[in-house]
């Protein structure tokens, strides 16, 4: 069944009226029917069942007008909130990245200038609504309840103070460290009860150099092992994410 995000100010009446970029993907790309059966989200939580009843078209302008035949809530979003906090990388690696958390189940995603960042994109602001777009695209495929945002490029510091405000007994944060052997998610969270908040922290390129470790380490953050192998910066945020959704699925 195909899955759109939709704006609650289109139902009215048990009826949800779609226009634009998604009537015209419906239409011409999905080839829906009269009768079909479409999922719509409100990006809280909640799924709209629904068949299609009418189409209008003027010109290209598409029309959609679906009836509502069960309203039900999405199961799909993890108990914890996952943020990651993620160096930017070099080139369109970030796309990646937003790609496959979102898949895995991000909640969102905050890109972070740091002190071995390769390349900084002055116009960074330009990327984020295709970022935001593919996290959309992302989230839809998945059958995810939320689109993740996506945020602005910030610095260091800045994330610190977020998670600093952010900051009290049910968050936990990891920051993937190629130089931490030992500990593990798994050693922490045999010991540790279930967080209501995590925050990751994945380095650029070269990594999270000692000094950042050091300020990450202020707010509590806990260099943690992805396992014997150096990763690259977008394996390590996939792969740290996965490994958090194991422990925190149910």
């Amino acid at each position: 069944m195909a899955k759109y995000f939709f704006d609650k100010e289109n139902l009215s009446d048990n009826e949800i009226v779609i226009e634009g970029a998604i009537a015209h993907h419906l239409i011409n790309v999905m080839r829906v029917k009269i009768g079909d059966i479409v999922c719509f989200c409100d990006g809280e939580e909640t799924d709209y069942i629904t068949n299609l009843i009418e189409v209008y078209a003027k010109g290209k302008k598409i029309t959609c007008v679906f009836v509502v035949t069960k309203v039900i809530s999405c199961k799909t979003e993890l108990k914890t909130k996952i943020r990651l906090f993620q160096g930017l990388p070099k080139g369109d690696k970030l796309e990646l990245i937003v790609q496959k958390c979102v898949e895995l189940g991000v909640f969102e995603i905050i890109p972070v200038n740091t002190r071995r960042t390769q390349f900084l994109n002055k116009n960074f602001e330009k990327s984020l609504n295709r970022l935001q777009k593919i996290s959309l695209s992302a989230a839809e495929q998945s059958n995810r309840g939320i689109v993740p945002k996506i945020h602005d490029l910030i610095k260091l510091s800045h994330g610190i103070k977020i998670c600093e405000n952010l900051s009290d007994e049910t968050i936990l944060n990891f920051v993937a460290y190629e130089k931490e052997e030992i500990r593990t998610l798994k050693s922490i969270f045999l010991n540790s009860p279930t967080p209501k908040n995590i925050n990751i922290w994945i380095g650029p390129e070269g990594g999270f150099d000692f000094s950042e470790i050091n300020q990450l380490e202020k707010i509590n953050a806990i260099p943690i092992t992805l396992g014997k192998r150096i990763l690259r910066t977008e394996t390590a945020a996939i792969a740290l994410t996965a490994q958090l959704q194991c422990f925190l699925e149910n």
